[in-house]
């Protein structure tokens, strides 16, 4: 969740990278090589945050698929297929070929991206839900690896009740 927040450590529940922003902060630059030079504003990290997102829920679903970034709302759309996905296609459809990975100039293009930005918070949430019961089914694995990569995982999002903290290794 770099991507979208800049940080390595969660809080869970989210609140926006930037609560008074126009974008609430997920407009933010974080890789300034992603854009031309002095673009103050981009989308790239939104798409790109998102789109990890979908690929590990996508994961989670059917864990022998392997897409890569450009398929990820295809690859969702037959593996997940839920309430996400029309939210998925017009983020993707808006980002990538409609704004180009730029903020809109147009003010209902800026409604319509503030709405999609409003979405990715509860996006983003839904996901640590789904990612944290899937850490806590790791722990119980009979292989070593899968317990310690959910040990591992489970440190970058502190939640309020923090079960999985007393869990054996």
């Amino acid at each position: 969740m770099y991507f979208l927040r800049g940080v390595e450590c969660l809080h869970y529940p989210l609140d926006y990278p930037d609560p008074y922003g126009a974008f609430y902060g997920y407009d933010t630059v974080r890789e300034a090589g992603w854009y031309a030079s002095g673009t103050k504003r981009g989308l790239k990290e939104l798409l790109y945050g998102v789109n990890l997102l979908a690929k590990a829920l996508i994961h989670m679903h059917a864990p022998r698929v392997i897409g890569i970034q450009r398929f990820s709302i295809f690859l969702y759309h037959c593996h997940v297929n839920d309430e996400w996905r029309q939210f998925l296609d017009i983020l993707d459809t808006c980002i990538r070929c409609r704004w180009v990975y730029l903020v809109p100039e147009k003010q209902e293009d800026r409604i319509l991206l503030r709405k999609l930005c409003e979405q990715t918070l509860k996006f983003e949430n839904h996901f640590l839900v789904c990612y944290r019961t899937y850490l806590l089914s790791l722990l119980n694995s009979k292989d070593q690896d899968s317990r310690d990569f959910a040990i591992k995982q489970l440190e970058k999002v502190l939640y309020p009740d923090e079960k999985h903290l007393n869990h054996p290794r």
